[in-house]
């Protein structure tokens, strides 16, 4: 219907999002750099322990590309 993801959660009420997934220095990263931008949402979290990156290294570079924004990087309960 032409409508994008954020005026989706917003009509939805949905102001929080928990990001997880493979691929944490891919598809679980650019997930949360985009939900980060959404100015609807009040906060984007990355579950940490509930992700792997590719590599050790591009994981360490993720978490420094995340940690730099508003998303916040939590262990699950």
């Amino acid at each position: 219907n032409g409508e994008n993801l954020e005026d989706i959660l917003e009509d939805e009420g949905v102001d929080d999002v928990d990001i997880v997934g493979l691929a944490l220095s891919h598809c679980v990263k650019e997930t949360a750099l985009d939900a980060a931008r959404m100015r609807s949402l009040d906060r984007v979290r990355v579950l940490i322990d509930l992700t792997e990156p590719v590599s050790p290294e591009q994981g360490e570079a993720a978490v420094e590309e995340m940690a730099r924004t508003r998303i916040r990087l939590v262990r699950s309960a």
